[in-house]
Formats: C-alpha cells, structure tokens, sequence
C-alpha cells in the first residue's frame, strides 16, 4: 500500500510539472486549419501516403515557417502555381514529387528529397499526394 502511494505523489508531481512547463512556454507556432477530409476520397488517401508511407512529414512541415528539412507545405497550393513559369499548381507539384531535383526552392539546397519517391509509389499514390497537398491553403 505504501508503495501504491510513493508511485501516486510521483505521478501528481510529474503531471505538475508538465502543466507548469506547458503554461510559461512560448506560444505555439501557427497550424493551418486541417481540411476535412470524406473518408476514402483521393485527399484522404494522399494525407495517408504523405504522413505514412510516403514519408514526406518527416522532412515537410505543415505549419507555417516552420522549417525541417525541406520547405513548409503550409499554403503550398496557393503558391505552387507560381514557382515555375507555365506550370499549373497540380503540376508543379506532380513534377517536384517525380523529378524533385527539377527545381529548388529558393533557400534551400539540393540534397534533401530523395529522388526514388516516384519509384516507391504508384502514379495514383503521388496523385493523391498532389490531391491532399491542394487542399493545404
């Protein structure tokens, strides 16, 4: 029973601290509001590949300035259209997922995506990627 309660007054004081440390840290950075998504959609999906299988969260942030390895995809369909002359924003993302040594971002350098993405996932894999990365505004 004594000991029962050694590991209780642990928890408390450790749950304690935790609140302590959340309530005086900085402020969050900003998340964009998450899209809903209809279960099963070609959106749904490609959020599944992006956070899972495909790998791109671990080095593509989705929140606003927040820089991992590669650059944030917060927004990207709203500037994807403008990164290379005569590409629409569905291409241009279609093309950096498959050929994603075509263009740097500027600031960035050109050793970070790993270019056999496009031979790990099928054509409709990357397609829904580019469909779930249109809905990020």
């Amino acid at each position: 029973m004594r000991q029962t309660k050694h590991y209780t007054l642990h928890f408390l004081i450790t749950v304690g601290i935790a609140l302590l440390i959340v309530a005086c840290g900085t402020p969050a950075p900003e998340v964009p509001p998450t899209p809903t998504l209809a279960p099963g959609s070609p959106e749904a999906l490609g959020k599944a590949i992006f956070q899972g299988s495909g790998s791109c969260a671990t080095c593509h942030s989705l929140k606003t300035n927040v820089r991992i390895v590669g650059p944030s995809l917060s927004g990207i369909n709203d500037v994807a259209g403008t990164r290379v002359e005569g590409l629409t924003a569905e291409e241009y993302l279609l093309q950096s997922i498959m050929r994603p040594n075509d263009y740097i971002v500027e600031g960035y350098e050109n050793v970070a995506m790993d270019p056999t993405i496009a031979l790990r996932l099928s054509l409709e894999e990357i397609n829904q990627v580019v469909a779930y990365l249109q809905t990020l505004e």
